[in-house]
């Protein structure tokens, strides 16, 4: 069930941080949110793979 809950926190977290980006139009700040959001999943996957 935590595991659901992670999931959820970072569907959401991409979704808000994504619509924000997409905002402002920076291509900077879409460089650094791409960077970010792949660290993000990337970490949590592995964290949930190793339990």
């Amino acid at each position: 069930m935590a595991a659901d809950r992670r999931i959820l926190g970072l569907s959401v977290c991409f979704v808000v941080t994504l619509w924000l980006v997409y905002g402002l139009g920076n291509a900077v700040l879409w460089v650094l949110w791409g960077a970010v959001m792949m660290a993000l999943s990337g970490g949590l996957l592995v964290r949930l793979n190793r339990r």
